[in-house]
C-alpha cells in the first residue's frame, strides 16, 4: 500500500454540502476511490444537523447554498462542540479572494478553488484529514503534552542565554534522533545534527531576539546518512520576562518533512507533466511571464515556440501507445539538449511542445534555436531496434511586440504552427499580423462544420460509375457537399480536413453511412434496378472501435443488401495500425461490402498492400487519366494499374473521365468502370434519379458502344 493510502479500516467520513447535484456526484466519486466514506446534503441547515448526528471527520462546504451559505454553516459548526476540532474545508472561486479571507475569518481549515482539480481534492482533503486526526489525538493528551504538544512531531524548549542551555521535551529529542539522559544540555550539542549553513543561521538569529523583535521562524535541514534530509521548522519567541530578569527563549521544534514532501508532490502534479516531467502548460506561461518581464526590463525579446511532431500519430497508432510515451520521452530529452539553462521546454498536450526562450538580442536567434530543434527531430529514434523517423514543425511569436501577455504570445506562436504544418514537415513560421484574420477565417470554418452537424446543412451529391462494357450505370459514390445558408455550397477540400482534425468526421461519417444507404434503397423502392453506392472512410473513422457496428447498423436500418455498399478507403490509412485496419476490412467483406483502394498510385503504392489487404476494386486517380492517351508515362502506369488488378482478381474504376479519347484508351486497356463529367457532373439524388431514369442514359452509355 503507497504511503498516504488510508487504510479500509479506518474509513474516515466526509460529508460534502453543495447544491449543486453534479458537484455532488463528483465529490462522493473522487473520495470514495481514495479511500473515505462520503455522505452528501445539499443546503447549509442540512450540513449543521447531520455534523451533530454523524461528527464526520472532515465537513466540505460550498460558499453558495440555499437556507444557510457555507461560512455561515462554518460559524455555526465552530460554535458547537460537534465543530470543535473539526477539519472544515470551503470551496471557493478561484479569483475570489475576499471568499478566500471570508472562509478563513469564520473558522475554516483550508479552502479549495473552483474550478476543482479532482486529482488534486483526494490528496489535500486526506492531507486535512490527518492533520485534523492528529489534533483530536494530541488534544486528548493535552495535559501530559502541555502546550507545545498541538501536533504530532513537535516539541517544546526553552533555552537561556546566561549558560547556554537548552532544555527540552523528550518530543524533541525525538525530532532530532538523540538519546539525552536529561531534558537539559548545551544548545551547540543538540544542534549538532543540523546542517551547518542552517545551524548558524538559526544560532545567530536567536541570539538577536529583541522586546522590538522577539520572534522568529525557520526551517532547519538535518543531516541523513541518506540524500534525504529531514525538514525541521522552529518557531521561537522572546521570554515576557527576560527584559527584567534573564535572556530567554522558549519554542518549538516540529517535523515537517511529510507535509513538505506532500506540498513538493502537490506542486509536482500541478505544474509538471507526469510522463516526460517536463513543465506543463500553467507553468510554461509563468515562465513565459517571466521572461516577458526580463525583456520589458532589460530591453530585449522573449519568443515562444510552438513545436509540433509530424507524423508522431501515425507511429503511435501503428506501434502501441507505450512506443509512443517512450518516444515522447526521447523527444523531451532532445529539445532539453538544445536550450540554454535559462529557457524552458513543457509539454502542453499530446505530441505539442513549446519553449520559453528568454534574453533575445535579435528575433533570429529564436529562428537558429528552431533549426537546431528541428535538426535533432529528424534524427531517426530506436523503437526496440527499428529506425523510426519523425519531423517538427514550429511556429514563433516574439514578446512584447507580437504581444505582452503570456498566454497571448502562445496564441500567436500557435497560430504560426498551424501555418508552418500547412507547409509542411520540417518548417518553422514566425506569427505575422494576418495570421489573426486567417486564424479567426479557420475558426469561423469550424464553426461552421459544427454548425452544419447540428442544422442539417449536409447534403450528398452522386456521381455514376459506368460499365466500360457499354451495360450502364452499375454504382454511383456519395461525396459529401456543405451547403451553408448564407455562403452558398462549400468545398469539400475547405471543410473535411477541419472535420478530421477536430473530430467531427465521426458523426459526419456516420451520417454519410446511413444517408447513402437509405438513397440508394429508395431508387430500388422507386423502381430502379439495384446499383452500388461507394462511401469514401476517413482515417479518422478507422481510430473509432465501433466502425464495423456503424455500418452494419447503416445497413440494417435501410434494408440495403451488403453487396451494394463499397467503401473506399486511401492508401494513407493503411499505414496506421495495419492489425486493426485488416481486422475491420475482413470483417466487412465477411458480410459482403466491397472495399475499393481510392486514389491509387498518389499515396505510398506499395504492392504489399494488394496482396495484405481484401481490397476488390482499385480506383486509378485521376491525375493520371488527365494524361491519356498523349502521355506515355501516364498510359504506361495506368495500364500496368489495370493488368496489375486482372492478375490479382480486383476490378478497376478510372476517375477524372473528360474526354472520349481517354474512354476509348481505358476500354482498350481492359478497364473495368469509369467516372467523370464526361458522363455526370456530381448531383444530388432527386437530378440523379431523374439521370437513371431518362432514356438518354442509353444515348450516354452508347458513347462506350461507339469506342
Amino acid at each position: 500500500m503507497a504511503d498516504d493510502a488510508i487504510k479500509p479500516e479506518e474509513s474516515p467520513l466526509v460529508l460534502v454540502a453543495d447544491d449543486d447535484e453534479m458537484q455532488r456526484f463528483l465529490f462522493t466519486e473522487t473520495l470514495e476511490a481514495a479511500g473515505f466514506r462520503v455522505e452528501v446534503v445539499a443546503d447549509g441547515s442540512a450540513a449543521v444537523e447531520r455534523t451533530e448526528a454523524i461528527r464526520p471527520d472532515v465537513v466540505i462546504l460550498d460558499v453558495v447554498m440555499p437556507v444557510m451559505d457555507g461560512f455561515a454553516v462554518c460559524r455555526a459548526l465552530r460554535s458547537s462542540p460537534a465543530g470543535d476540532g473539526l477539519p472544515i474545508v470551503m470551496a471557493t472561486g478561484q479569483d475570489d479572494l475576499d471568499s478566500i479571507a471570508h472562509a478563513y475569518d469564520t473558522g475554516a481549515t483550508d479552502f479549495i478553488a473552483k474550478p476543482i482539480n479532482w486529482t488534486l481534492l483526494r490528496h489535500r482533503i486526506r492531507y486535512v484529514y490527518r492533520a485534523g486526526s492528529t489534533l483530536k489525538q494530541l488534544k486528548a493528551s493535552e495535559a501530559r503534552l502541555e502546550e507545545a504538544q498541538h501536533i504530532a512531531r513537535l516539541g517544546s524548549w526553552e533555552w537561556t542565554a546566561d549558560d547556554d542551555l537548552i532544555k527540552c521535551t523528550s518530543e524533541v529529542f525525538r525530532i532530532f534522533s538523540m538519546t539525552a539522559s536529561s531534558g537539559e544540555l548545551p544548545l551547540s550539542q543538540l544542534l549538532e545534527p543540523v546542517q551547518p549553513y542552517d545551524r548558524q543561521d538559526f544560532e545567530d538569529a536567536l541570539r538577536e531576539l529583541t522586546p522590538e523583535r522577539p520572534t522568529l521562524a525557520r526551517e532547519v535541514r538535518l543531516k541523513s546518512v541518506n540524500a534525504d534530509d529531514r525538514i525541521i521548522a522552529v518557531h521561537a519567541c522572546l521570554d515576557e520576562q527576560s527584559a527584567n530578569e534573564r535572556f530567554s527563549v522558549k519554542g518549538t521544534f516540529q517535523d515537517v518533512t511529510e507535509r513538505r514532501l506532500a506540498e513538493a508532490k502537490l506542486y509536482q502534479l500541478a505544474h509538471y507533466d507526469s510522463l516526460t516531467g517536463l513543465p506543463n502548460r500553467s507553468l510554461f506561461l509563468d515562465r513565459l511571464n517571466q521572461a516577458l518581464q526580463r525583456a520589458r526590463r532589460e530591453g530585449v525579446d522573449a519568443a515562444a515556440l510552438c513545436i509540433d511532431v509530424y507524423r508522431f500519430k501515425d507511429v503511435n497508432d501503428s506501434f502501441g501507445h507505450q512506443i509512443g510515451d517512450r518516444l515522447l520521452q526521447e523527444i523531451a530529452t532532445r529539445l532539453q539538449s538544445v536550450v540554454r539553462g535559462a529557457d524552458t521546454v513543457a509539454r502542453l498536450n499530446g505530441d505539442e511542445f513549446a519553449i520559453a526562450q528568454t534574453g533575445l538580442m535579435q528575433p533570429e536567434g529564436a529562428e537558429r534555436l528552431s533549426h537546431r530543434l528541428l535538426s535533432v527531430l529528424s534524427k531517426p529514434f530506436d523503437v526496440d531496434g527499428q529506425e523510426v523517423f519523425l519531423e517538427g514543425c514550429i511556429g514563433i511569436a516574439i514578446g512584447p511586440h507580437d504581444a505582452g501577455a503570456a498566454a497571448q504570445l502562445l496564441s500567436k506562436a500557435d497560430m504560426a504552427l498551424h501555418r508552418s504544418k500547412a507547409d509542411g514537415a520540417g518548417v518553422c513560421c514566425f506569427f505575422e499580423g494576418g495570421m489573426d484574420d486567417a486564424f479567426r477565417s479557420r475558426k469561423a470554418a469550424e464553426n461552421d462544420v459544427r454548425q452544419a452537424l447540428n442544422s442539417g446543412w449536409f447534403e450528398l451529391h452522386y456521381q455514376p460509375q459506368v460499365a466500360v462494357d457499354g451495360s450502364g450505370v452499375v454504382g454511383v459514390e456519395a461525396l459529401l457537399r456543405l451547403r451553408h445558408p448564407e455562403k452558398g455550397l462549400i468545398s469539400p477540400e475547405t471543410f473535411i480536413s477541419i472535420a478530421e482534425e477536430t473530430g467531427l468526421i465521426v458523426p459526419i461519417g456516420t451520417w454519410v453511412l446511413r444517408t447513402a444507404c437509405q438513397q440508394a434503397m429508395a431508387w430500388q423502392q422507386n423502381g430502379r434496378r439495384p446499383i452500388r453506392v461507394a462511401v469514401n472512410l476517413s482515417p479518422v473513422q478507422f481510430q473509432e472501435r465501433n466502425l464495423t457496428e456503424t455500418i452494419i447498423l447503416a445497413l440494417e436500418d435501410s434494408g440495403l443488401d451488403p453487396t451494394l455498399l463499397e467503401v473506399e478507403i486511401t492508401e494513407n490509412i493503411l499505414i496506421r495500425d495495419t492489425a486493426t485496419v485488416i481486422d475491420v476490412l475482413h470483417k466487412l467483406k465477411a458480410l459482403g461490402v466491397h472495399i475499393a483502394m481510392d486514389d491509387f498510385g498518389t499515396g505510398y503504392s506499395s504492392l504489399g498492400y494488394l496482396q495484405r489487404f481484401p481490397f476488390d476494386r482499385i480506383k486509378i486517380d485521376r491525375s493520371f487519366i488527365m494524361g491519356v492517351p498523349d502521355d506515355p508515362g501516364s498510359a504506361a502506369i495506368v495500364g500496368a494499374v489495370i493488368a496489375l488488378s486482372k492478375r490479382l482478381g480486383m476490378a478497376t474504376t478510372a476517375e477524372g473521365i473528360e474526354k472520349i479519347e481517354q474512354l476509348q484508351f481505358l476500354k482498350n486497356e481492359g478497364c473495368d468502370e469509369a467516372q467523370g463529367y464526361y458522363f455526370s457532373r456530381p448531383c444530388q439524388a432527386k437530378d440523379l434519379q431523374d439521370y437513371l431514369n431518362n432514356a438518354s442514359t442509353d444515348v450516354a452509355t452508347s458513347h462506350l458502344h461507339a469506342v
